[in-house]
């Protein structure tokens, strides 16, 4: 019995020697297959020697800064750059012929490179509103429309990221909006007072005293902002006879504000002078007689008619009473609405000109009246 363990133990070595050797021999030319493709190979690039990986596609040769070539840029369709890089790849040529980007390159290939061409955003056709003109008729302080107007439209292709106009066409004309300029035209002998951006601590009230002691009414527009820091003096106005008008609610330009702004600054400003006076207003005067379609359409909505003025002595900029008095004096007629502030700064050189002015109008025989007396 151990004589047979003892051959077989002999034999065994002797049997694993070729099963080792093929082993080994399987390896190594697994080996050298594989080695290769993790290696690197030589190539040429536009005249310059480069190891690169073996296997290397021509896109990545391209995109690895191997080459002297650039991409081309993303331009605007105006040719103005948006974005760098990111228009065409560089192109490579191998033997006279165009690679394909995913085409394979080989040690000792010679390959040249071409700058990528710029690319051009995409355009997209779009719509957009052409804005309502305004046309004025007529001279006076009344303004009331006599044609709406309605928006046009204009057809646009652009740039879709730069937004850069390609053409530009129009659909639809816009229709004008009209509005008629008016004065009384019965021949009154009558003016209207009217003071703006009210109320204001320590002027309106002065205002007032003058206005009682020479006992003439006047109409006052008011700020819904400034109603609401002030809800005495603007119940003070009211309840010693003046009209109160809206004036908007912070003093907004509004004649080419959004349809959004528009309602909001004549709304909120109608609705604070309501509920803190008690009154609601008829009369509407847009911040620096900016009107505009949204604000003669609102106004109409909530009913107030809308009203500017017909003499101004810019009382807001001037530095002595006396010019004032003199532009009042000077470009006052029958049926004038006159336009002095009692807020929106120091207005002392207004209220030392206020008594000269209604002085000045007595005497040539006029009459103060509110504004609706005057378009009775």
């Amino acid at each position: 019995m151990s004589n047979s363990s003892d051959k077989a133990s002999r034999i065994l070595p002797v049997l694993s020697w070729p099963v080792v050797l093929l082993g080994a021999l399987v390896l190594a030319s697994a080996a050298a297959v594989a080695l290769p493709a993790f290696g690197s190979i030589g190539i040429v690039v536009d005249g310059r020697v480069r190891q690169v990986p073996a296997g290397i596609t021509a896109a990545a040769i391209a995109t690895d800064a191997l080459c002297e070539a650039s991409p081309g840029d993303l331009v605007s369709v105006n040719g103005a750059l948006l974005r760098a890089g990111q228009g065409e790849l560089v192109a490579l040529v191998r033997d006279g012929a165009w690679l394909d980007p995913d085409a394979p390159v080989f040690a000792g290939d010679r390959i040249g490179s071409v700058d990528g061409a710029n690319t051009t955003e995409t355009v997209v056709t779009t719509s957009s509103p052409i804005p309502i003109p305004v046309e004025f008729t007529g001279t006076g302080a009344l303004c009331e429309v006599k044609q709406p107007g309605a928006v046009g439209i204009r057809r646009l292709v652009v740039g879709e990221i730069s937004g850069n106009v390609v053409t530009s066409t129009v659909e639809q004309e816009p229709l004008p909006l009209i509005i008629q300029r008016s004065s009384p035209s019965n021949g009154r002998k009558v003016v209207a007072l009217t003071f703006d951006d009210g109320p204001w601590k320590g002027q309106t009230g002065k205002i007032l005293d003058i206005l009682k002691a020479e006992e003439v009414k006047a109409t006052f527009f008011m700020l819904g902002s400034r109603v609401r820091k002030y809800p005495s003096i603007a119940r003070r106005v009211a309840k010693e006879g003046h009209e109160i008008g809206n004036h908007s609610d912070t003093h907004k330009l509004l004649g080419r504000a959004s349809e959004q702004m528009v309602r909001n600054e004549i709304r909120r400003a109608q609705r604070t002078i309501r509920e803190v006076v008690d009154v609601t207003p008829k009369w509407f005067r847009p911040p620096a007689g900016s009107v505009g379609p949204y604000v003669a359409s609102e106004a109409r909505k909530v009913k107030l008619r809308v009203i500017t003025w017909s003499v101004d002595p810019q009382d807001w900029r001037a530095s002595k009473p006396g010019p004032i008095a003199r532009s009042v004096r000077k470009t006052v007629k029958p049926g004038a609405v006159i336009l002095l502030h009692d807020g929106g700064g120091d207005r002392e050189d207004t209220i030392r000109a206020l008594p000269w002015i209604i002085h000045n109008l007595k005497k040539q025989g006029y009459t103060f009246v509110t504004l609706d007396e005057l378009y009775d």
